[in-house]
């Protein structure tokens, strides 16, 4: 469960019990969207953003005309997390998602949608399972390594 804790010039993130920190320094924008989306600007890199959605969601990286583009970091508030790039405010090319029910699937999204190769684990399995997907769906399981192993 994520819990987000607010200050004046911080944001901290509680996520799987570690902290992450966000500080709004002088010279940083911050600016209130529609339906309460905050968004802190770094002052540093102008393409570098940190946005808190109305659902508790955090977002943390490149945007491009207002949508999420490049590479970053989405925490989302009923568990889990996406690190890894974005086009259009969907994600796309390589990243890692971590489900709150402990999935971890590593590999190419197109679209928003899990498309090419990838590993999977379940959270009960001592393995992971390489895959062809298309449309969120395995195609062909094309190998597995087990972890106890190596």
């Amino acid at each position: 469960m994520n819990k987000i804790l607010k200050r004046r010039k911080e944001i901290c993130i509680i996520y799987n019990r570690l902290y992450y920190f966000f500080y709004r320094k002088k010279n940083t924008k911050h600016t209130k969207q529609k339906m309460g989306t905050h968004i802190w600007i770094s002052p540093e890199r102008s393409n570098q953003y940190t946005v808190e959605y109305p659902n508790g969601n955090v977002y943390c990286g490149e945007m491009r005309d207002g949508m999420r583009w490049g590479h970053g970091l989405m925490m989302y508030q009923r568990g889990g997390n996406y690190e890894g790039f974005w086009k259009r405010d969907r994600k796309h090319g390589f990243g890692k998602r971590l489900y709150r029910n402990g999935d971890v699937y590593r590999g190419n999204f197109r679209k928003g949608t899990r498309e090419g190769q990838g590993s999977y684990r379940w959270p009960d399995e001592k393995a992971d399972y390489y895959c062809l997907w298309k449309n969120n769906e395995i195609v062909q399981v094309t190998g597995k390594v087990d972890l106890a192993l190596s």
